[in-house]
């Protein structure tokens, strides 16, 4: 008898049922991976991700009770953190909030919209130790490091 295949467990946090129900619709066509939960707000994502052992987290920026920074920041303080990874998926493409939520430890940011081929190498990638951002992104995301890295290499006086 062969043993049952690796599954990525993932848990889907938006307050907007459509949301979770398209996400669920596009993993569930995988079968490495499998959808543990959804939940409708932050402080719920952070029980449920602890709860399940979820390896990827799916998570919306916009939520109540914790948003989803809040809610990355406060499982990224567990002391087995490095077994969760979050996927920031949102509709805003504004760089404060790019840096806001992988500040708060999230390994990825895609905008709402990607088609399932792009959610499902997202979420492979993030449970394989990677990271995933949507392009319209990325270049924001690379002037912060460049910026911040200048600024490191600044002399102190």
């Amino acid at each position: 008898m062969n043993a049952a295949p690796h599954r990525i467990r993932v848990l889907l946090a938006d307050d907007n049922r459509s949301v979770r129900r398209g996400l669920r619709i596009q993993l569930d066509s995988a079968p490495d991976i499998r959808v543990i939960g959804e939940v409708s707000n932050g402080a719920d994502a952070v029980v449920a991700a602890r709860n399940e052992n979820a390896h990827v987290v799916l998570m919306d920026l916009q939520m109540p009770a914790l948003t989803g920074a809040e809610a990355t920041r406060e499982l990224m303080r567990d002391p087995g953190a490095d077994r969760v990874a979050v996927i920031v998926m949102t509709s805003f493409a504004i760089d404060e909030y790019v840096h806001e939520a992988l500040d708060a430890g999230a390994v990825g940011y895609l905008l709402k919209g990607h088609d399932s081929a792009d959610v499902l190498d997202a979420v492979r990638a993030a449970a394989n130790g990677g990271t995933a951002v949507s392009a319209q992104v990325a270049s924001g995301v690379l002037r912060e490091f460049a910026r911040r890295g200048a600024r490191d290499a600044e002399p102190n006086l």
